[in-house]
């Protein structure tokens, strides 16, 4: 019995390392925007660098999954290379009337090109209302662990990437 575990242990690491030496390269860029028409409330424009946050958070995401990462300061790469396009399109940030939890979310648009060739695009959107101890946590705080969650789906997303996808919780 303990030589059967052993092999199926062996044979399960062997398969993890095929995957691990798998080289995954993205262009990303440095920031993620605010779409044109997005309503975000000027504090938040003003106290939280949402698009910074989350580029930076796609970026740690993308990098702990094992995809070599590129920043971009342009809209594409040229060639044939992977790139996203990430948008900002709505940023939701309020208390309840008891001031005891949040109601924050942060929705972005992705976009996946091969070159200049749209292959997928993605909506995620996530909600908190800050979790245990909300009430000590600013709203940046709890939009920046919807930010984090939303850097998580993309990533999941991109492991099979389709057209018109969402993995999202907020309804």
């Amino acid at each position: 019995m303990l030589g059967r575990f052993v092999l199926v242990l062996a044979i399960g690491l062997g398969t993890g390392n095929a995957m691990a030496q798998e080289v995954r390269a993205i262009n990303i860029p440095r920031e993620a925007p605010f779409s044109a028409d997005a309503f975000v409330t000027q504090n938040v424009r003003r106290d939280c660098d949402l698009p910074m946050k989350q580029a930076t958070d796609l970026q740690d995401q993308l990098a702990a999954r094992g995809w070599n990462v590129a920043i971009r300061e342009g809209e594409l790469v040229d060639g044939d290379g992977l790139s996203l396009k990430l948008e900002i399109f709505g940023v939701s940030s309020s208390r309840a009337v008891d001031a005891a939890s949040h109601h924050q979310g942060v929705m972005v648009n992705v976009k996946l090109f091969r070159g200049s060739t749209a292959v997928g695009d993605f909506v995620a959107s996530r909600t908190s209302k800050g979790g245990i101890l909300g009430l000590f946590k600013s709203s940046c705080d709890v939009l920046y662990a919807c930010a984090k969650a939303n850097a998580v789906d993309i990533v999941k997303w991109l492991d099979s990437p389709t057209m018109k996808a969402s993995l999202s919780r907020a309804k």
